[in-house]
This record gives structure tokens, C-alpha cells and sequence, in this order.
């Protein structure tokens, strides 16, 4: 007869294998168990590779897919006659095409790789940079997230160099200067990293794991969850092995074959927890689902997982919603980190906040605003003396005439030609000039 120790360990291997037989005697059972996790669990190594869950990889899918809709630019700061700033497009600079001609990774690809480890990885993603005989960068290559790490060698310093370690290759020492390295916001921990959005819902994600694995063995299983083989009534002696591994083995092939099971003697066969509709599978998973895809910054109507929410009416706003809440942001940081570490560096540009890397979601179905609100703003902006009649005609993708066009609303009121109207924008910017050097020095206005 089996002691306490060895029933507890038994006990341990069947609950790895999902079955075990337990008892011994006049009282035995054959039994498959679920047991509830309990707090102390390691999720992030439950969790295995997050990007492996069904709602994350597609998460990261749509990130990538959308990001290809918005066309990275390099601006310039400019102010008009008005004194009014703005940030307008250099075509001619060769940062966009560094990406977008990549001579070894697509856009796509650079792009997915690129979320894929900002969403699932503290320590960010990372991208190597190619560079010309001439030292000039053309490209980038993504570097997986599990074969590099930053190294600090000096106290006064946040990261010194990089540590890169190919497939099958030894460690190797790259440069930060050669790294283009993006974080998401930045952990207290290490500053050097940041905290994956999906770091924080792992016990989520081992969730949704177990209810699909959980709805999946209901399927295989014919709808059998955990049950026990009990003897009604007293017995003379144990089953045979051999009685118990026909027992294992007709209800392996039976639940397949819709076959009677034979059990060798008399017995009852109960259930052990709760019955699949009382677990709710179908609520559990859009729980699970609904924390997974917030944490992203989405709604999981936005991903075509039906939602209960009412906080979108459609499909169409919650799309909008989740470029606004969760992909601007995201194209933010990262035209910022690319702003900092290639085009200051690298492109000659100076860091005096007149020049930047930009995305230009013009092309944006999910941002653009309706046709007529569209028209009728403009109009309001030329009429209040805001904006050019050539700005705005040339914002709603109507042609423009410099020579009739380059005027503001009220220079038409007061019948001026452009060339009066610009002479008079040059002569208000400098009365605007003087007003403001009076007030700088405490003169007061002569008009006043």
C-alpha cells in the first residue's frame, strides 16, 4: 500500500498529466483535476512568449498595419507673415528614405518587429544602423529584443554600449551610437528600460491562455470536464492494472467515438467542480481579451472581437479611439527617439526644436473628419481672417492661383490685390514688432 508521501506525489504527476489514479483498498478513484491558481505563481513565466497569445499577435498586426498608413516625414519650423508658427514638410530629405528604401528589411516587417517588442518587452526595441562606405545611414536592421541588452560601464553615463549576441554567434560590443534604441515610458527599476504594456496584464494573458486550452480539451473531451470513477460499494480488492488501463483507454477513444464506456465492475461516475456552463468560458475570455487589448490602448471592438461595451456605437469610432489613445502616442515617442538618436546625429540637424521627425497621418482613413465639416471649418478660418484663401484651397485639394489666391478674407473686403495685401501683412508685422518692443520696455502704445 502506497504511504502519504508517495499518494501526494502521485497526486502531483497526475495533476501534470491531467489524470491520475488515487486510492487503494475498498475506496479508490480514477480522476481528472483543475485546480485554481493561487498567488505566488510566476505569469511572466507562464506566460512564455507573449507575442505567441492569439489577442497579442494581433494586437501587434494591427499596430504594424496601421502604421503603414502614416508617412514619415522630416519638418521644419516656419513662421509666416503673420507671426503665426507652423511645421512644414522638407520632401527633400533623405531620413524618410532611410526607412522606406531599406536595402534589407521591408517597412512592414522593420515596423512589426518594432512594436512587437515595445509592446511585449521592457527593455524596448532596437534597431542597428546601416550605413554607407561613406558613413552616411541608408537603413536599419531589427534586432530582436532577446539578443541585446544595454550595458552601463561608467557611472556617468545611462548606457555606454550595447551588448549583441546573434543566433549561434558569441557576444559582441556595439556602439550606442549605432543603436537606435525605443522605450516605452521608463521603468524606476532600471531607467535604462521601460514597462511593456503587455508586462502588466501577464496574469490576463495566462488567463486567456487557460480558458482557450480550457475550451479546446471541452471539445476534444466531448463536453467531459473533471470527473471521478468511483466503486459503488465495497470492494474485495483493487482493479487489476490491467482493468485500469482498459478503463483509461475507452474513455480516451470513447469520447471520440461516442462509444458506451465499460467499467469492470460496479461503479458511479461523478462530476468534480463545476460544469462548463457554470464556468462561463464565453464571459471569462471576454474578460480576459477586453483587459489585454485596454492595455494596449484599444478596444477589442477595433480588433473584431464582439464587444459589450457601450462606449463605441460603431466600428468606425472605435478605430478613431484607438489611433487617438493608442497608436498617436506610440508614433509620438518613437518620432521623438528617432529625432534624437538619427536625425540630430546623423543627418547634421541641430537639436533647437526647429526641426523634427514627424508622422503625417493625412493619408488616415480613421482621422480624417467628414468632407463637408471639413469644408465648412476652412471656410470659417479664411473668413475670420485666419488663413489664406490659397491655404485653405489648397488644404481641400482645390487648385490655386498665386496671383488671385494670396489673400486673406479681409484684404478682399478692403479690394486690395495680393501685392497691396502682402504689403500690408509686411507693414502690420512690423507695427506688431514695434508694439511688442514698447511693451518690453514699459513705452506706452502712441495709439492707446
Amino acid at each position: 500500500m502506497p504511504n502519504l508521501t508517495q499518494r501526494i506525489s502521485a497526486a502531483v504527476a497526475g495533476f501534470k498529466r491531467g489524470v491520475e489514479i488515487w486510492g487503494s483498498g475498498t475506496s479508490w478513484g480514477f480522476s481528472r483535476f483543475f485546480f485554481w491558481n493561487k498567488e505566488g505563481k510566476d505569469y511572466r513565466r507562464d506566460a512564455g512568449k507573449v507575442y505567441d497569445n492569439a489577442v497579442v499577435n494581433r494586437i501587434i498586426n494591427w499596430y504594424a498595419d496601421q502604421i503603414g498608413f502614416a508617412s514619415l516625414v522630416v519638418q521644419n519650423r516656419k513662421v509666416n507673415d503673420l507671426g503665426v508658427a507652423s511645421w512644414v514638410e522638407d520632401p527633400s530629405h533623405l531620413l524618410p528614405n532611410s526607412v522606406a528604401l531599406n536595402p534589407l528589411l521591408d517597412p512592414h516587417r522593420l515596423w512589426y518587429g518594432t512594436i512587437l517588442s515595445l509592446l511585449v518587452n521592457d527593455g524596448g526595441a532596437f534597431w542597428y544602423k546601416l550605413r554607407s562606405n561613406g558613413g552616411t545611414v541608408v537603413g536599419y536592421w531589427y534586432i530582436p529584443h532577446t539578443q541585446i541588452v544595454p550595458v552601463t560601464a561608467r557611472s556617468n553615463e545611462l548606457i555606454s554600449y550595447y551588448e549583441y549576441t546573434p543566433i549561434g554567434g558569441s557576444p559582441r560590443r556595439v556602439e550606442a551610437s549605432e543603436i537606435v534604441h525605443f522605450v516605452h515610458g521608463i521603468n524606476p527599476e532600471d531607467p535604462r528600460a521601460g514597462i511593456a504594456p503587455m508586462g502588466t496584464v501577464l496574469r490576463e494573458i495566462c488567463g486567456e491562455n487557460g480558458a482557450a486550452a480550457m475550451v479546446a480539451g471541452l471539445m476534444d473531451s466531448a463536453g467531459l470536464t473533471a470527473y471521478a470513477i468511483t466503486a459503488d460499494g465495497d470492494m474485495t480488492s483493487d482493479p487489476t492494472p490491467d482493468q485500469i488501463d482498459e478503463i483509461k483507454r475507452q474513455f480516451r477513444q470513447n469520447r471520440l467515438d461516442a462509444a458506451p464506456t465499460i467499467v469492470p465492475f460496479r461503479a458511479k461516475i461523478q462530476n468534480i467542480g463545476y460544469k462548463p456552463d457554470e464556468i462561463a468560458p464565453k464571459q471569462l475570455r471576454y474578460q480576459q481579451i477586453a483587459a489585454i487589448t485596454a492595455a494596449a490602448g484599444l478596444d477589442m471592438i477595433a480588433l473584431g472581437y464582439p464587444s459589450e461595451s457601450k462606449t463605441y456605437s460603431n466600428f468606425e469610432q472605435a478605430v478613431e479611439a484607438a489611433w487617438e489613445m493608442g497608436l498617436l502616442p506610440k508614433l509620438s515617442a518613437i518620432a521623438s527617439t528617432l529625432t534624437r538618436q538619427v536625425l540630430v546625429p546623423d543627418f547634421g540637424s541641430t537639436f533647437n526644436g526647429l526641426t523634427r521627425v514627424h508622422f503625417d497621418t493625412k493619408d488616415v482613413r480613421a482621422l480624417q473628419p467628414d468632407a463637408n465639416e471639413e469644408r465648412e471649418s476652412w471656410g470659417k478660418a479664411f473668413q475670420a481672417g485666419i488663413v489664406k484663401r490659397s491655404d485653405a484651397r489648397s488644404a481641400l485639394g482645390l487648385p490655386v492661383d498665386d496671383k488671385t489666391d494670396n489673400v486673406y478674407f479681409t484684404d478682399l473686403n478692403q479690394g486690395l490685390t495680393p501685392e497691396q495685401a502682402k504689403v500690408k501683412a509686411q507693414i502690420l508685422s512690423r507695427q506688431r514688432a514695434g508694439r511688442q518692443l514698447w511693451e518690453a520696455q514699459g513705452v506706452p502704445d502712441p495709439e492707446d
